[in-house]
Protein backbone atom coordinates (compact mmCIF):
# COMPACT_ATOMS: atom_id res chain seq x y z
CA UNK A 1 0.00 0.00 0.00
CA UNK A 2 1.71 3.70 -1.14
CA UNK A 3 1.10 5.53 2.32
CA UNK A 4 -1.37 8.35 1.52
CA UNK A 5 -2.94 7.25 -1.49
CA UNK A 6 -4.77 3.69 -1.05
CA UNK A 7 -7.30 3.85 1.71
CA UNK A 8 -7.39 1.09 4.81
CA UNK A 9 -10.94 2.03 5.84
CA UNK A 10 -14.21 3.76 4.90
CA UNK A 11 -16.93 4.90 6.73
CA UNK A 12 -19.95 3.46 5.80
CA UNK A 13 -22.80 5.92 4.36
CA UNK A 14 -25.72 4.34 6.56
CA UNK A 15 -24.00 3.77 9.97
CA UNK A 16 -21.38 6.67 10.04
CA UNK A 17 -19.25 4.06 11.38
CA UNK A 18 -15.61 2.92 9.64
CA UNK A 19 -15.11 -0.07 8.13
CA UNK A 20 -11.70 -2.02 6.80
CA UNK A 21 -12.21 -2.80 3.12
CA UNK A 22 -12.50 -6.88 3.35
CA UNK A 23 -15.62 -6.30 5.64
CA UNK A 24 -17.58 -5.00 2.22
CA UNK A 25 -19.00 -5.58 -0.92
CA UNK A 26 -16.25 -5.03 -3.49
CA UNK A 27 -16.73 -2.29 -6.03
CA UNK A 28 -18.82 0.62 -6.08
CA UNK A 29 -21.28 -1.39 -3.73
CA UNK A 30 -19.80 -0.97 -0.50
CA UNK A 31 -21.39 1.98 0.37
CA UNK A 32 -18.54 3.80 2.03
CA UNK A 33 -17.56 7.50 1.79
CA UNK A 34 -13.79 8.73 1.85
CA UNK A 35 -13.10 9.88 5.88
CA UNK A 36 -11.19 13.07 4.59
CA UNK A 37 -12.78 14.54 1.59
CA UNK A 38 -16.53 12.39 1.88
CA UNK A 39 -15.92 11.71 -1.69
CA UNK A 40 -17.78 7.97 -2.27
CA UNK A 41 -15.48 4.84 -2.41
CA UNK A 42 -15.17 1.97 -4.48
CA UNK A 43 -13.69 -1.26 -2.43
CA UNK A 44 -10.82 -2.98 -5.42
CA UNK A 45 -10.78 -6.50 -3.61
CA UNK A 46 -8.44 -7.97 -6.90
CA UNK A 47 -5.86 -11.07 -6.92
CA UNK A 48 -2.67 -8.91 -7.77
CA UNK A 49 -3.27 -5.96 -5.84
CA UNK A 50 -3.49 -4.85 -1.95
CA UNK A 51 -6.92 -4.43 -1.00
CA UNK A 52 -8.02 -1.19 -0.64
CA UNK A 53 -10.46 1.68 -1.17
CA UNK A 54 -9.93 3.67 -3.71
CA UNK A 55 -11.96 7.26 -4.70
CA UNK A 56 -14.72 6.32 -7.05
CA UNK A 57 -14.92 7.13 -11.03
CA UNK A 58 -16.03 10.43 -11.65
CA UNK A 59 -18.20 9.65 -14.59
CA UNK A 60 -17.75 13.20 -16.37
CA UNK A 61 -14.38 12.47 -16.69
CA UNK A 62 -11.68 9.82 -18.33
CA UNK A 63 -9.91 9.26 -14.61
CA UNK A 64 -10.92 8.89 -11.47
CA UNK A 65 -10.75 11.39 -8.68
CA UNK A 66 -7.52 12.28 -7.76
CA UNK A 67 -7.16 11.38 -4.13
CA UNK A 68 -6.99 13.97 -1.20
CA UNK A 69 -4.03 14.32 0.54
CA UNK A 70 -4.35 12.81 3.40
CA UNK A 71 -7.14 10.28 3.00
CA UNK A 72 -5.18 7.41 4.92
CA UNK A 73 -3.82 9.19 7.91
CA UNK A 74 -7.59 10.38 8.37
CA UNK A 75 -9.32 7.25 8.31
CA UNK A 76 -6.28 5.66 10.44
CA UNK A 77 -7.41 8.62 12.77
CA UNK A 78 -11.14 7.96 12.95
CA UNK A 79 -10.56 4.24 13.17
CA UNK A 80 -8.45 4.51 16.18
CA UNK A 81 -10.87 6.69 17.91
CA UNK A 82 -13.98 4.28 17.12
CA UNK A 83 -12.11 0.90 18.21
CA UNK A 84 -10.95 2.86 21.55
CA UNK A 85 -14.52 4.13 22.73
CA UNK A 86 -14.84 0.80 24.20
CA UNK A 87 -11.83 0.33 25.81
CA UNK A 88 -8.23 -0.23 24.84
CA UNK A 89 -5.34 -2.40 25.39
CA UNK A 90 -2.73 -0.34 24.92
CA UNK A 91 0.97 -1.01 24.30
CA UNK A 92 3.17 1.74 25.18
CA UNK A 93 7.11 2.49 25.04
CA UNK A 94 8.85 2.20 28.52
CA UNK A 95 10.30 5.73 29.25
CA UNK A 96 13.91 6.00 31.27
CA UNK A 97 16.04 8.87 32.78
CA UNK A 98 19.59 8.61 31.76
CA UNK A 99 21.91 8.85 35.50
CA UNK A 100 25.06 7.22 37.08
CA UNK A 101 26.12 5.17 39.76
CA UNK A 102 29.51 4.92 41.25
CA UNK A 103 31.09 1.38 41.48
CA UNK A 104 33.40 1.19 44.30
CA UNK A 105 35.23 -1.63 43.48
CA UNK A 106 35.74 -0.49 40.09
CA UNK A 107 36.19 3.05 41.29
CA UNK A 108 34.74 4.00 37.77
CA UNK A 109 31.14 5.68 37.15
CA UNK A 110 28.25 3.63 35.68
CA UNK A 111 25.18 4.70 33.57
CA UNK A 112 22.07 3.80 35.09
CA UNK A 113 18.54 4.06 33.74
CA UNK A 114 15.99 5.38 36.36
CA UNK A 115 12.20 4.27 35.46
CA UNK A 116 9.48 6.78 34.40
CA UNK A 117 7.26 4.15 33.04
CA UNK A 118 8.20 0.65 33.61
CA UNK A 119 5.53 -1.51 32.20
CA UNK A 120 4.37 -1.63 28.42
CA UNK A 121 0.68 -2.42 28.86
CA UNK A 122 -2.20 -0.65 30.11
CA UNK A 123 -6.27 -0.46 29.65
CA UNK A 124 -7.66 2.69 28.66
CA UNK A 125 -11.20 2.94 30.18
CA UNK A 126 -13.71 6.02 30.30
CA UNK A 127 -12.67 6.81 26.63
CA UNK A 128 -13.88 9.79 25.02
CA UNK A 129 -12.84 10.63 21.31
CA UNK A 130 -12.18 13.70 19.72
CA UNK A 131 -12.31 16.41 22.54
CA UNK A 132 -10.30 19.33 23.82
CA UNK A 133 -7.78 18.58 26.45
CA UNK A 134 -5.72 21.47 27.13
CA UNK A 135 -7.09 23.57 25.15
CA UNK A 136 -6.45 21.49 21.71
CA UNK A 137 -8.19 18.93 19.77
CA UNK A 138 -7.17 14.99 20.71
CA UNK A 139 -8.19 12.22 19.42
CA UNK A 140 -8.70 10.32 22.65
CA UNK A 141 -9.10 11.25 26.37
CA UNK A 142 -9.37 8.25 28.85
CA UNK A 143 -8.33 6.90 32.05
CA UNK A 144 -5.68 4.71 33.10
CA UNK A 145 -6.09 3.69 36.73
CA UNK A 146 -7.94 6.87 37.55
CA UNK A 147 -4.99 9.06 35.85
CA UNK A 148 -6.27 10.33 32.94
CA UNK A 149 -4.62 9.46 29.21
CA UNK A 150 -4.19 11.35 26.28
CA UNK A 151 -3.60 9.82 22.81
CA UNK A 152 -2.68 12.27 19.22
CA UNK A 153 -2.39 10.57 16.00
CA UNK A 154 -0.28 12.48 14.25
CA UNK A 155 1.14 12.79 10.48
CA UNK A 156 2.11 15.24 7.88
CA UNK A 157 0.61 18.90 8.44
CA UNK A 158 -0.81 17.62 11.40
CA UNK A 159 1.70 18.14 14.35
CA UNK A 160 1.40 17.63 18.30
CA UNK A 161 0.66 20.82 19.43
CA UNK A 162 3.11 22.50 21.79
CA UNK A 163 0.54 22.76 24.20
CA UNK A 164 0.20 19.06 25.18
CA UNK A 165 4.25 19.08 25.64
CA UNK A 166 3.36 20.88 29.05
CA UNK A 167 -0.99 20.67 29.51
CA UNK A 168 -2.73 22.52 32.41
CA UNK A 169 -3.69 18.70 33.66
CA UNK A 170 -0.24 17.96 34.92
CA UNK A 171 -1.68 14.99 36.34
CA UNK A 172 -2.10 13.13 32.87
CA UNK A 173 -0.25 11.31 30.34
CA UNK A 174 -0.18 12.18 26.89
CA UNK A 175 1.23 9.85 23.93
CA UNK A 176 1.93 10.53 20.26
CA UNK A 177 0.80 8.24 17.58
CA UNK A 178 2.89 8.70 14.07
CA UNK A 179 0.33 7.16 11.71
CA UNK A 180 2.86 6.26 9.18
CA UNK A 181 4.08 4.00 11.27
CA UNK A 182 1.22 1.51 10.43
CA UNK A 183 2.68 1.13 6.40
CA UNK A 184 4.68 -1.75 6.97
CA UNK A 185 1.62 -3.76 8.74
CA UNK A 186 -0.77 -3.09 6.63
CA UNK A 187 1.83 -4.08 3.70
CA UNK A 188 1.70 -7.79 5.15
CA UNK A 189 -2.34 -7.57 5.78
CA UNK A 190 -3.91 -10.24 3.82
CA UNK A 191 -7.66 -9.62 2.52
CA UNK A 192 -8.31 -5.96 3.19
CA UNK A 193 -8.40 -7.19 6.92
CA UNK A 194 -6.43 -3.71 8.19
CA UNK A 195 -9.12 -3.33 11.30
CA UNK A 196 -7.74 -6.99 13.40
CA UNK A 197 -4.53 -4.90 11.79
CA UNK A 198 -4.60 -2.32 13.54
CA UNK A 199 -5.89 -3.28 16.78
CA UNK A 200 -2.64 -5.96 17.08
CA UNK A 201 -0.53 -3.13 16.49
CA UNK A 202 -2.05 -0.81 19.06
CA UNK A 203 -1.93 -3.81 21.11
CA UNK A 204 1.35 -5.40 20.30
CA UNK A 205 3.77 -2.64 19.00
CA UNK A 206 5.32 0.70 20.26
CA UNK A 207 6.56 1.65 17.06
CA UNK A 208 5.13 5.07 15.92
CA UNK A 209 4.41 5.75 20.02
CA UNK A 210 6.30 8.09 21.65
CA UNK A 211 5.42 9.87 25.14
CA UNK A 212 4.65 13.53 24.88
CA UNK A 213 4.38 14.33 28.42
CA UNK A 214 4.27 12.03 31.58
CA UNK A 215 3.31 13.45 35.38
CA UNK A 216 6.20 11.35 36.81
CA UNK A 217 9.26 12.15 34.24
CA UNK A 218 10.28 16.21 35.81
CA UNK A 219 10.19 14.50 39.25
CA UNK A 220 12.33 11.55 38.12
CA UNK A 221 14.38 13.26 36.06
CA UNK A 222 15.76 15.39 39.40
CA UNK A 223 16.16 12.29 41.40
CA UNK A 224 18.36 11.45 38.02
CA UNK A 225 20.21 14.19 38.35
CA UNK A 226 21.07 14.29 42.03
CA UNK A 227 22.18 10.64 41.76
CA UNK A 228 24.68 11.02 39.62
CA UNK A 229 26.03 14.13 41.66
CA UNK A 230 26.42 12.32 44.54
CA UNK A 231 28.07 9.17 42.72
CA UNK A 232 30.50 11.99 40.80
CA UNK A 233 31.38 13.11 44.66
CA UNK A 234 32.01 9.92 45.44
CA UNK A 235 34.24 9.02 42.56
CA UNK A 236 36.39 12.30 43.48
CA UNK A 237 36.96 11.78 47.04
CA UNK A 238 40.18 11.01 48.47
Amino acid sequence: MRLGNLLPFGQDIESGEFVDVGSVPNGDKCGCICPSCKTFLTARQGEKNEWHFAHKVNKSHNSTKVPCDFSFYVSVRMMIRQISETGLDLKIPLLNVPSQNYDETKKILLPVNLPVVSREHIHLQNVRVGEKFSGVLVDVVASVQCVPFVIFVSYKDRLVPIELFDPKESKAGVIEFDAKALREAFQKTKNGQYLEALKSFLMNEVEGKRWIYHPRYKEVEQKAFIQSEDAKKQKNLP
